[in-house]
Formats: structure tokens, sequence, C-alpha cells
């Protein structure tokens, strides 16, 4: 059993939740059923699938976890994506979203490589 307070990526999955509902109030009203709830619950995701991983009792469903959690970081991108094409977020502040959500996923996939080690 792993203590995921104590992981540099459960901190960073959190500042990637905390920017993601920022992201996420700065949607236009009408959004706020649509992408950004879907922003805020895959954002959420992250930390909450790292944390439920780190409390099981094997290394092996950690990994599980920390597979989920990589995939709701890319939802995280895709969700990004799509409001970008739709202009209904800030260019910019989106790509560092998606920046942020990517180097998490290295953060992870490095952390899941050490376990395997």
């Amino acid at each position: 059993m792993h203590d995921y307070r104590r992981l540099a990526i459960y901190g960073a999955a959190l500042d990637l939740a905390e920017t993601a509902y920022a992201m996420a109030r700065s949607l236009p009203n009408d959004e706020r059923f649509g992408l950004a709830s879907q922003l805020r619950r895959a954002s959420t995701s992250v930390a909450i699938n790292i944390a439920e991983g780190a409390g099981r009792g094997s290394d092996r469903e950690f990994i599980r976890f920390l597979h989920i959690a990589i995939g709701s970081a890319c939802e995280v991108e895709a969700v990004m994506d799509l409001a970008m094409r739709l202009h209904t977020v800030d260019t910019e502040s989106a790509i560092g979203l998606k920046a942020d959500a990517r180097i998490l996923i290295g953060r992870i996939r490095r952390l899941e490589y050490r376990i395997n080690s």
C-alpha cells in the first residue's frame, strides 16, 4: 500500500484539477452541463484514481488505477481540444492545461515503470 498524499503525482493531479475547475468556470454558461461538467469530472478522476489505486493492496492494482488516471488526463486534453475548436475557451489557457495534463501523464508512466522494475 502506498501513501498517496506523499506522491508528487497526487499533488500534481490536484493542481491539474484546480486549474481545470478554473477553466470550467470560464466556459460559457451554456456549457455548464456539457464541457464544463466533463472537464471537472475528468480532472477530478485523475487524483481520485491515484488515491484509490494507492489504497489497494497490491502494486498490480495500483498500476491498474494509474492507467485509469492516465485515461482521465487524456480526457482532459480531449475536452480542451473540443473547447478550442468550438472557440469557447482561451486558446493559450487551454494549451497550458493540455501541457500540464501531458506532463502529468509522463510522470504517472515513470512511476508505473519504477513500480514494475
